[in-house]
């Protein structure tokens, strides 16, 4: 598979389900009764969704040999 179509089917495919995961997470995180927590938490969410979406790059590596 060549660089664009890597590209292009993780920003089509990948990004949309990284992007309804956090706000799964974010949704919990307004849940939480502790305010302080819930504001860490949401803050949490907010600053690091770019390595969560940097970190989904590996859903696109081939799958290992041995599995």
């Amino acid at each position: 598979m060549n660089t664009f179509l890597i590209l292009k089917k993780y920003i089509k495919d990948i990004f949309p389900l990284v992007d309804m995961e956090l706000d799964k997470w974010m949704k919990a995180a307004l849940s939480i009764p502790d305010s302080e927590l819930s504001r860490q938490a949401i803050c949490s969410i907010q600053k690091k969704g770019f390595h969560a979406r940097g970190g989904s790059a590996f859903s696109l590596y081939p799958k290992c040999a041995s599995e």
